[in-house]
């Protein structure tokens, strides 16, 4: 990576991460779909692999202002996913495969909104306008995922 100099390339790098988040997400959404048995469960899952790829796009935008294109690895995001799919691989019960997914697809969108709430207020420092839209929008449907992963979870508990 480049040496910072800049709030300018802080934003830069923030939204390298912001965009590797979600290309890892959509990358390994679709395994969680298929192991999904509820009806619920895997239509709010296809429905946000759906948003994602909005999510993407808006990101790329970023990086057509940035006049670059660039990806990296996302860790974290990563190794929560791999947590999610060593737990269902070490289950049968379709509800605990379930709930497995639903509790840490929650944890891997609330990482993903505190990388856009960062990403968010650099720009809004930066008085970069139409970036700060891009990202709310983003933040906008993160959010939406999480309620409802949160009904569906009070659902499979009741």
């Amino acid at each position: 990576m480049k040496k910072l100099k800049s709030l300018n390339d802080l934003l830069f790098e923030q939204t390298i991460m912001l965009h590797s988040n979600i290309r890892t997400v959509i990358d390994d959404l679709h395994y969680l779909i298929e192991r999904s048995h509820d009806s619920t469960l895997k239509s709010l899952l296809k429905n946000h692999f759906d948003h994602l790829r909005i999510q993407e796009l808006r990101v790329k935008n970023v990086f057509n202002y940035f006049e670059s294109n660039y990806r990296t690895e996302s860790y974290e995001i990563k190794e929560m996913l791999k947590s999610i799919f060593c737990r269902i691989g070490r289950t049968s019960d379709s509800y605990l495969i379930d709930s497995i997914i639903a509790l840490g697809m929650k944890q891997v969108s609330g990482y993903m909104t505190l990388s856009m709430a960062t990403a968010k207020d650099l720009a809004n420092t930066l008085e970069h306008k139409h970036l700060q839209e891009y990202i709310e929008e983003c933040m906008k449907e993160e959010s939406k995922f999480l309620e409802k992963l949160e009904s569906y979870e009070k659902e499979l508990i009741a």
